[in-house]
């Protein structure tokens, strides 16, 4: 009597233990797990205490309702596990199955004149749940991809195992139906019950932290890969609206563009025209020198608003071989006025033969473009007298002659510490500029499948101390 004392406490103590340890997960399925629990832990101190209950209860407590409450109990487990992993059975058929094994548990109280028909029918079914919640525990512990905490399944199979063992010997003659009586099949299933009901708690603790856990990191990893495609979509939507208002600028800019140059024309001819006229008839020196500075601005305006044209002018893509150096010598030859004016010098050294590259012409002239121009725009910022003026171009081959790489390198102040992403996004911009250039740089050497970077110069590795930007365009074949 005392080792069915011993477990019914532990059937008590461990549910209550794993209730309030789980106190903040205290789903219906975890409520349902330990309120099993503690119908076993009663109905085995009743089957510790049925001598005592037998002279003043009848025989419905002391029998047919200790074997309901344990059906019940790992009824109830099976349950609790089913509902976690989406098979849950039905209420209904849940109390039936109680209501039936108490009804014919009764049967077999009542038209029975010995107690082995009713310990054979109890152990039996007792026996039955047991492997049912087992094979359960199994499916619960896979479900959840959790295989190192096998304790339930493995424990309640070992009870199930020993109870069988027990009905098989009574069956042939070879142990009492008195289950209080000490045998050494009751202290093994004492012990198994022992370690089961330890175990499974235990490892039923384990598992629900462990799923939570899982099912945290779970919600963790979707929230993040949620978050990152609603930036991603943000970032897209923001580009089509710059793009757009980009193209509208553009449009309106093409149309500004040629109303202003139209007068300006107009205005040089006339310049010329005066000049021509004033020559014949007045060969006065500093009128000549007064005519030529008049027109020289006009001439200089309307060069500047032409660039600005071709800049703006949309044309098809047409990616195609482009030869790097030749490309880069247009662009000089474009900004050359400029870097006069500036005192820079721009040189390019070249470590190759080929410098034919994949991309569209005069969307490359773009990209070198503005970055020639920032680059002169921040050596202006920063100029000093006496200072080095000067932009460095280099070409090389990488990745096995794949690509060609291009660094444009300046005498600037360089880029800030963080900077160097931000730069290429829409609207970062420098004071007074539009906060476009170096995005649209990017996208379209992104639309050739190559890439651009910036960062700040080593002087010991780049030659000077300013910015570095850093362009790796695909290689074409000749």
């Amino acid at each position: 009597m005392g080792q069915f004392i011993f477990i019914g406490f532990f059937y008590l103590v461990m549910p209550a233990s794993a209730y309030f340890y789980l106190s903040n997960y205290r789903s219906s399925p975890v409520r349902l797990w330990c309120f099993g629990g503690f119908l076993n832990g009663v109905g085995l101190l009743m089957i510790s205490f049925r001598p005592q209950l037998a002279a003043s209860v009848s025989e419905f407590f002391t029998y047919t309702l200790v074997n309901v409450l344990i059906v019940a109990g790992y009824s109830m487990r099976i349950q609790s596990l089913r509902m976690e992993i989406k098979r849950g059975l039905s209420n209904y058929v849940l109390i039936g199955f109680i209501f039936s094994f108490g009804a014919i548990y009764e049967v077999c109280v009542a038209f029975g004149d010995s107690i082995q028909p009713r310990v054979i029918f109890s152990l039996f079914s007792i026996s039955l749940v047991l492997f049912n919640l087992a094979i359960t525990g199994k499916k619960y512990v896979d479900y959840f991809g959790l295989k190192r905490m096998g304790y339930i399944s493995f424990f309640y199979g070992a009870l199930g195992l020993t109870i069988s063992v027990k009905l098989i010997l009574l069956l042939l003659g070879y142990e009492s139906y008195d289950i209080l009586r000490n045998s050494p099949v009751n202290s093994v299933m004492t012990i198994i019950g022992m370690l089961a009901v330890i175990y499974s708690n235990l490892g039923y603790v384990a598992v629900v932290l462990a799923k939570v856990e899982k099912d945290y990191q779970k919600t963790l990893n979707e929230n993040i890969e949620m978050s990152t495609a609603l930036e991603k979509r943000n970032s897209t939507i923001k580009d089509l609206m710059r793009m757009q208002a980009f193209s509208t600028v553009g449009t309106y800019g093409s149309t500004v563009v040629h109303e202003a140059l139209q007068p300006l024309t107009a205005l040089r001819f006339g310049l010329e025209n005066l000049e021509t006229y004033i020559l014949k008839n007045n060969d006065d020196p500093d009128v000549k020198e007064r005519l030529s500075a008049v027109r020289k601005p006009a001439d200089k305006a309307i060069g500047v608003i032409e660039n600005l044209r071709n800049f703006m002018v949309e044309r098809n893509v047409d990616v195609k071989s482009v030869d790097i150096q030749f490309t880069l010598e247009e662009v000089i030859a474009l900004v050359h006025p400029r870097m006069i004016a500036l005192g820079v010098d721009i040189s390019i050294e070249s470590t190759i033969s080929n410098s034919a590259v994949l991309a569209d012409q005069h969307q490359l002239e773009r990209v070198f473009f503005n970055i020639i121009n920032n680059a002169l725009d921040a050596i202006d910022k920063c100029a000093i007298a006496g200072d080095v003026r000067q932009i460095l171009i280099k070409l090389n081959h990488v990745q096995q002659k794949q690509f060609v790489l291009i660094k444009i390198i300046d005498s600037g102040p360089g880029i800030p510490e963080g900077e160097e992403s931000r730069i290429f996004e829409w609207l970062e911009t420098k004071s007074g500029g539009m906060g476009i250039g170096l995005s649209l740089c990017r996208m379209l050497v992104e639309s050739w499948q190559g890439s651009i970077s910036a960062y700040s110069a080593k002087p010991e590795l780049d030659g000077l101390s300013g910015a570095v930007f850093e362009l790796k365009l695909k290689s074409a074949k000749k």
